[in-house]
């Protein structure tokens, strides 16, 4: 079970000035990778072209997502 502090600051992550009032620009660059993600997994499955590479695509806007997180 969570202690209170930890709710805490787990809350405090969430709220809008978090990041030092950097919360929605993150919040859309996080959004467009998660877009592009999609879009590549799309053409996959209509295309059926070269999945290995896109897959190799979408690991790499994963990892940017990740380091949009972790900013």
């Amino acid at each position: 079970m969570a202690t209170t502090g930890a709710r805490r600051n787990f809350l405090s992550r969430l709220l809008p000035d978090s990041k030092g009032g950097q919360f929605f620009d993150l919040f859309e660059q996080h959004a467009e990778r998660t877009r592009e993600a999609a879009a590549l997994l799309a053409a996959t499955l209509r295309d059926g072209a070269d999945p290995e590479r896109q897959a190799g695509r979408v690991k790499d806007v994963e990892h940017q997502g990740d380091e949009i997180t972790h900013t």
